[in-house]
């Protein structure tokens, strides 16, 4: 579908359309919790897969239509490089924003739960209570229930984590959306061709 809108429109405004799908896609997975289903996430990935699939193709072709035809190995193996080294660069950004807002999100739950509340206390005497029912002695009952409760803190900051992650990405995609206008028009995108076919 994006090769045959190419040649019609051009690789702008398939870029722009993409970029938009993709950071709306992102966007919306901002909002994953433990308690979204699966066929929600799957539409958004799907979504954002549309997105992509929108911006790759054009975005690649009109570089390498920008390559003169004798430079046209070197112009591919330097697009390899650089999309394998901005991957690399990418995913370990991504981890260390991740590892270190998992450590945050951990941290301030942990701290909400004073546990001098009775509130608090009330909610471990429930757990404590379900694990004695399954039949477990009273101090292991209580260790089990705090061990599940810190469990239950490192997934919901885990989840928040993952939040801040779409949240930037989709930033990183409203940007991309911006840099998208300096893409060239329809007739730039087929000029760069007409030049290759020439040389062919």
């Amino acid at each position: 579908i994006a090769g045959a809108l190419f040649d019609k429109i051009g690789s702008r405004p398939l870029a722009l359309i993409g970029m938009l799908i993709t950071a709306y896609a992102l966007y919306l997975t901002r909002f994953l919790d433990v308690t979204t289903p699966h066929s929600v996430l799957i539409g958004w990935l799907v979504l954002r897969a549309i997105g992509i699939g929108f911006v790759m193709m054009p975005v690649q072709t009109v570089g390498m239509n920008a390559v003169p035809m004798p430079k046209i190995g070197q112009g591919t193996a330097l697009s390899n490089v650089i999309r394998q080294v901005s991957a690399a660069f990418g995913i370990a950004l991504i981890a260390l924003v991740f590892a270190g807002q998992n450590r945050i999100h951990a941290a301030a739950t942990s701290d909400a739960m004073n546990m001098f509340s009775a509130g608090v206390w009330n909610h471990v005497a429930q757990v404590q209570n379900a694990f004695v029912a399954m039949g477990q002695p009273a101090a292991q009952a209580q260790s089990s229930a705090l061990g599940y409760i810190g469990g239950q803190i490192q997934l919901q900051s885990t989840v928040q984590a993952m939040d801040d992650v779409f949240y930037l990405t989709a930033l990183l995609a409203l940007i991309s959306f911006v840099l998208s206008f300096l893409l060239p028009k329809k007739q730039a995108g087929h000029a760069g061709a007409k030049g290759h076919a020439l040389a062919e």
